[in-house]
């Protein structure tokens, strides 16, 4: 292991393109990028020949808060999280995908 970290962006796709698209299909932006995610690494799979993957599983991090704040003002930043565990279904279909993630 390097350390070496290579990593790329694109202004190709706008978040509120992202978000809109979400709202028409009823789903979370999470939903929608993860269902996105589980379809191209299903297609992935399959091209490499290792039709066997059905499920992938992930870590999300899942904010914990302890108390609800009666006010803005008294919000706390507190930056405390636990790791959720996801086990999400690999699909050649999108509409196959976001249906079983949603």
């Amino acid at each position: 292991m390097s350390g070496k970290k290579i990593s790329a962006t694109s202004s190709d796709i706008k978040f509120s393109d992202v978000k809109n698209a979400s709202k028409q299909l009823k789903v979370t932006i999470n939903d929608m990028v993860t269902a996105c995610a589980a379809t191209a690494l299903k297609q992935y799979f399959d091209n490499k020949g290792d039709t066997k993957v059905k499920n992938i599983n992930i870590a999300i991090p899942a904010n914990i808060r302890f108390a609800h704040y009666p006010t803005w003002e008294k919000v706390k930043f507190e930056n405390k999280f636990a790791p959720f565990p996801m086990t999400v279904p690999l699909e050649p279909d999108l509409s196959t995908s976001m249906t079983k993630v949603h």
